[in-house]
């Protein structure tokens, strides 16, 4: 079932340019500065802080901040008169880190523009939701509800921790639900013990569901730049539910 929602929503997007296509205007993506006083010495002109979250990432006693950028630029609201959602804000996003070095100085620690890519796609709703970003004990979760309409809705979450001087993945989690048979999948992946666990149930019933182990067949160490859009992510874990 993994990647199922993707495959559907690259189908139902592929009927829908047949009949209307979307003109999504070009992304300009600035530069941030390296440095600054404030988190707001480094939102660019013309960009916006949409969420933010505080916390200790770097385990140095000092309060980091991670938080999303997004332009704000009229321009990029993109009206839609064929299926799906009427009105999307394509305005592209920037993920942010900051590391505090003291009270009143921050150094930008990352600066990533396409784990949280555009919102483009109107047969969805928007993937980035209130909460999608926290801090917990020295490590960022990011969290993707990715509901595709009138056919499924899943949760893709991702926990990082600040090691060898990058960003890197330890824990996958994910959940996929048929709106209309209400089977479920759950994935959880630990990347420290490379095993995964798969959960096939369904959210109509009171019986616990099959679970199965798998190891990971790939070592590859996973950070927030190398795994590119996190939509598309796939831990490569065989997760076919009958």
């Amino acid at each position: 079932m993994m990647r199922t929602l993707l495959l559907l929503a690259c189908l139902f997007v592929g009927v829908f340019a047949n009949a209307q296509e979307l003109k999504i205007p070009k992304a300009h993506y600035p530069t941030l500065p390296k440095s600054g006083s404030t988190v707001d010495d480094f939102v660019p002109k013309g960009w916006k802080i949409e969420m933010q979250a505080k916390g200790d990432l770097n385990s140095d006693g000092l309060e980091d901040v991670v938080f999303l950028l997004q332009e704000d630029n009229p321009k990029n609201i993109v009206k839609n008169s064929g299926s799906g959602e009427d009105i999307l804000n394509t305005n592209p996003r920037i993920l942010a880190i900051i590391f505090a070095e003291s009270n009143e100085r921050y150094s930008l620690a990352l600066s990533n523009r396409t784990f949280i890519p555009r919102y483009t796609n109107p047969l969805i709703s928007d993937y980035i939701e209130s909460g999608a970003i926290s801090v917990g004990k020295n490590v960022l979760l990011l969290n993707f509800s990715f509901p595709l309409i009138g056919a499924s809705v899943a949760n893709y979450g991702f926990t990082f921790r600040w090691q060898n001087n990058r960003f890197e993945l330890i824990g996958y989690d994910s959940t996929e639900t048929n709106r209309a048979s209400l089977d479920t999948t759950d994935i959880s992946i630990n990347y420290s013990t490379r095993k995964a666990k798969i959960l096939c149930s369904n959210a109509g019933s009171d019986e616990k569901g099959k679970v199965t182990w798998q190891k990971l067949s790939s070592n590859k160490i996973w950070t927030i730049d190398n795994i590119g859009n996190g939509l598309e992510f796939n831990p490569s874990v065989r997760a076919a539910c009958e």
